[in-house]
């Protein structure tokens, strides 16, 4: 049996295709399966790359704030930002570049841890 850290990286990687096909309410799922995986594991680095998915699920139902808030919240629970992962960068591009978004953003990165894991629930 895979790990719970594994499971909520392949489910996370399941959700992020779903988006990429319009499946919203398949990667919603998988998406909120790889939290809970991810969580039950208590490791905040494969929750945050969850919440990188969450944020592009809500990119793809339009709410670029909330999706930019998320994705600041998945970095606050990383404790650093992702300069490294495909989802992360094409997001963060995507996201950061006006004002009002790059304040979203900012305002994910200063919740407190479970404010953070609470955005990320939301899905």
């Amino acid at each position: 049996m895979a790990s719970p850290q594994f499971r909520a990286l392949i489910l996370t990687s399941l959700g992020h295709l779903a988006v990429s096909r319009g499946e919203r309410a398949e990667a919603a799922a998988a998406l909120e399966e790889a939290l809970g995986s991810a969580l039950s594991a208590k490791d905040m680095p494969v929750v945050a790359r969850v919440g990188v998915g969450v944020a592009d699920l809500w990119l793809s139902r339009g709410d670029r704030t909330r999706a930019a808030t998320v994705l600041g919240a998945a970095e606050r629970l990383r404790g650093l930002a992702d300069r490294a992962t495909p989802d992360t960068l094409r997001l963060t591009a995507a996201l950061t570049g006006e004002p009002a978004l790059a304040r979203a953003y900012a305002q994910g990165r200063t919740l407190d841890r479970a404010d953070a894991l609470a955005l990320l629930g939301r899905i």
